[in-house]
């Protein structure tokens, strides 16, 4: 949560998660894309695609293309699941991968349609 942890946290992990709550914590964004680590951008549930796709731009124009945008899917009306997958964000992403929700996995790879 703290830019000023991401030097520490580098040397010893393997890849950055940005939770929901932080996907608009933009100092963070900024810190993480300075690094070489894949970032997991997690998307909260009253964010648009809009919303996780500019904080996915915090992170490409600091120079980190390892980029990993999670879907963690979208409140319905349905009563018999909890999260339905926004499959509209899979269409207009232009990250590698922008999926990851439980056993549904959606990826759309650049250059792809």
């Amino acid at each position: 949560m703290d830019p000023r942890q991401v030097p520490l946290v580098e040397k010893y992990a393997d890849m950055f998660q940005v939770g929901a709550r932080n996907m608009q914590n933009f100092d963070l964004l900024k810190e993480v894309g300075q690094t070489k680590l894949p970032v997991l951008l997690k998307r909260g549930m009253s964010a648009t695609v809009k919303d996780l796709l500019m904080s996915a731009e915090y992170v490409l124009a600091e120079g980190n293309p390892n980029l990993v945008l999670c879907e963690r899917g979208v409140r319905s009306f349905e009563d018999s699941t909890r999260n339905m997958l926004d499959m509209s964000a899979v269409r207009t992403s232009r990250a590698r991968v922008i999926c990851r929700s439980s056993s549904i996995r959606a990826t759309r790879r650049a250059g792809r349609t």
